[in-house]
């Protein structure tokens, strides 16, 4: 699940522009649906996307004196509230705060939390504040962040016990 700032108009765009460069689908989220493993949910620019107990989308309005839209605190809030120990939240390179509290929420869970390095940042901003604020597990290159996230997943995968008969 991504919430990347962007104007109003533009995220069906940039989910065609990214289902263009990766295998996965790409869509953005919409209310109700249900989460699909393998898959890349954006979320959409004028609302904020959240993730329900049932492991569905909500989409709240962003408040209009918001700065950021989408935003990704209120996103990776709601993954620290339903996966806690599960969750696992990525920040990369952008100007401001925002995900600095949705990174304390999923490190306050147990999650686990990484954040883009600043030699490979445009903009070492959010990124920066998370760290700042002590909540980063792991500041990696963005070109290492994939398969230290592919390693954690697999890893998990393979630690998870087996379902009764």
């Amino acid at each position: 699940m991504i919430a990347q700032h962007i104007s109003h108009g533009f995220i069906d765009g940039m989910a065609q522009w990214l289902a263009s460069l990766c295998t996965m689908p790409v869509s953005v989220g919409q209310e109700g649906e249900l989460l699909r493993p393998g898959h890349i949910y954006l979320s959409p620019s004028e609302r904020d996307l959240c993730v329900s107990s049932r492991h569905r989308f909500q989409l709240q309005p962003s408040p209009e004196c918001s700065l950021y839209h989408p935003c990704c605190d209120v996103l990776l809030q709601s993954v620290a509230e339903v996966y806690g120990s599960d969750a696992i939240g990525i920040i990369l390179t952008g100007m401001g705060r925002d995900g600095v509290n949705g990174m304390r929420a999923i490190h306050r869970a147990g999650g686990t939390t990484f954040a883009q390095d600043e030699a490979s940042s445009v903009i070492y901003g959010m990124n920066q504040e998370a760290v700042k604020a002590g909540v980063i597990q792991y500041e990696l290159p963005l070109d290492s962040l994939p398969d230290r996230l592919l390693r954690d997943v697999r890893g998990y995968m393979d630690s998870r016990p087996e379902p009764l008969a």
